[in-house]
């Protein structure tokens, strides 16, 4: 077929435009108002046409679609009977302005019809005049609510955004204090000391000093570690036989002697016997749900009495740590465990602080599948409870106390110290050899697995986890091939829970975590060596 014959002429154009015109003509004479119906109604947006009272004498498919509707019971209507009286008013006032003047209006306007779901629409109303000079109204509306919602939605994300920009700064701004306040200190009496001179009542004091702010920047660590990795929902837990009574008496006896306690009474309650207080959870997130609260009551409370424990109440574990301190508002108790924020008022402007403390306790609560609140009242004190279940173990404890250290001198131990920063190995050596211990040096695992092959003699390892050449991974990994029985116990940095997991996993007896605490090494010392 040639292309002559498929490409239509201009005559056979204008005899196809006779033929519609024709049919056209038709269709008004015998079908005129059904045919406008149908067209009417096959607009997809709702059209209506009032007459001069406002009274609805038209109203297309899609009109009673928005509104649920039927037409039957629509038509004769203003429709302002069934709108709320807040919207009424206005609903009328802009039919009137418009049939009266001629003038279009196009407004976005609320619409309640019949108590069902507010719309958000805008409409278009203008002026039409017959040939009778009966004036009309037809409108066109044109449904947003979804767009309106959509934007709303926008505006409150945009919102959030911008507080969360604005407390990241001011979180970062106090940060920025909060680890120059303790460096500060820890700079200025180490430069001190240097000068010489000085009494050793002086030396004792600036060496406080530093060690207070060596812990300050070290918990200032820990949170943002522990916040960051519950934003990121990227911190694990560890469930394990936990001792509840043991727990409690450690905090107590930690924040007895905490350098924030400037004369607080601490009292304990615990709602289990010591033969029944082992429960299965991860003690080491649940201690640092209290120590954090703890420490929050004590900083608060000066010379009071802070009191924390738990008792057993529906199948829960339920906690509380309650003070008797300067209290919180009301109209801040809302925002108390919000990450970044800090309440201050002129009673605690002086008070340290990250705002970070509460935040995580709250985050590490919700992650033990328990729930946090607060009671508090200006003046009175503050309660915190929290609760979370109670899962029971099998085991039984040992009720003994823990036996007091008792290392003696002795020169026939030696002890492997596998460790790549210099001055990590010179604080443990100088530590371990007021005990008269035979040192040895590994600078990398390489070397460490290496001394290990060559002298049967040593009793104990203690090995850096983070080293070049070989990683104490790595290196245990060799070691335990031809030796497993020499102690070895990891010093690392990472003090995670999932570290320690790791550690224990990959063959080592035990773990201590950076920086080291000089009694916990003892204790390591004297469960994998003995005197």
């Amino acid at each position: 077929m040639s292309m002559k014959n498929v490409i239509p002429t201009y005559e056979d154009l204008l005899k196809e435009n006779e033929k519609l015109r024709n049919k056209l003509s038709t269709l008004k004479l015998t079908g005129n108002n059904q045919f406008l119906e149908d067209l009417i109604n096959n607009i997809n947006d709702p059209v209506f046409v009032k007459d001069a009272s406002s009274r609805l004498v038209l109203a297309n498919d899609a009109f009673c679609e928005i509104f649920n509707l039927p037409r039957d019971l629509i038509l004769g209507k203003t429709l302002a009977e069934s709108v709320p009286p807040t919207e009424r008013e206005q609903f009328l006032k802009i039919d009137q302005a418009v049939i009266s003047t001629g003038i279009v209006s196009l407004v976005e306007e609320l619409l309640t019809i019949s108590e069902r779901k507010t719309k958000t629409i805008i409409t278009r109303k203008s002026r039409y005049t017959d040939n009778n000079g009966t004036h009309f109204l037809i409108g066109v509306i044109h449904d947003i609510t979804a767009l309106k919602q959509v934007e709303e939605e926008l505006i409150l994300a945009r919102e959030k955004a911008e507080e969360s920009d604005r407390l990241k700064s001011a979180f970062l701004a106090n940060m920025s204090h909060e680890i120059r306040t303790p460096m500060n200190a820890v700079l200025g009496f180490a430069q001190l000391l240097k000068k010489g001179n000085i009494t050793e009542e002086k030396k004792k004091k600036y060496l406080d000093y530093i060690d207070t702010g060596g812990q300050r920047l070290l918990n200032i660590i820990s949170d943002i570690v522990d916040i960051s990795k519950l934003e990121a929902q990227q911190l694990p837990l560890y469930y394990e036989d936990t001792n509840l009574n043991t727990l409690i008496d450690n905090l107590k006896d930690q924040f007895v002697i905490h350098p924030i306690n400037t004369g607080t009474e601490i009292r304990t309650i615990k709602g289990l016997d010591d033969a029944e207080s082992i429960v299965f959870v991860d003690g080491t997130r649940l201690a640092q749900i209290l120590s954090n609260l703890l420490e929050n009551a004590i900083k608060f409370t000066k010379k009071g009495v802070v009191e924390f424990g738990y008792t057993i109440d529906d199948e829960k574990l339920a906690f509380f740590v309650k003070d008797n301190g300067i209290g919180i508002a009301s109209s801040d108790q809302k925002n108390i465990f919000d990450r970044f924020i800090r309440v201050d008022n002129q009673q605690n402007k002086s008070e340290q602080g990250n705002g970070l403390g509460l935040a995580i306790a709250k985050s590490l609560v919700h992650l033990l599948e328990g729930e946090i609140r607060v009671e508090s009242e200006v003046g009175k004190g503050t309660t915190f409870y929290f609760n979370i279940p109670y899962s029971i173990s099998k085991k039984t404890v040992d009720v003994k106390k823990e036996a007091n250290l008792n290392l003696k001198e002795n020169n026939d131990i030696t002890i492997l110290i596998a460790e790549d920063e210099f001055l990590n190995f010179k604080y443990l050596k100088s530590i371990l050899t007021r005990l008269k211990y035979n040192i040895l040096h590994a600078k990398n695992g390489k070397v460490a697995v290496e001394l290990l092959e060559e002298n049967e003699r040593i009793d104990l390892v203690l090995m850096d986890i983070n080293m070049p050449i070989m990683t104490g991974f790595e290196a245990i990994a060799k070691i335990r091939k031809f030796n497993t029985t020499v102690p070895i116990i990891a010093l690392t940095a990472y003090a995670m829970a999932e570290d320690r997991k790791r550690v224990v996993e990959s063959g080592f007896n035990d773990y201590l975590s950076k920086p080291l605490s000089e009694h916990e090494l003892f204790k390591k010392i004297e469960k994998h060596v003995g005197h």
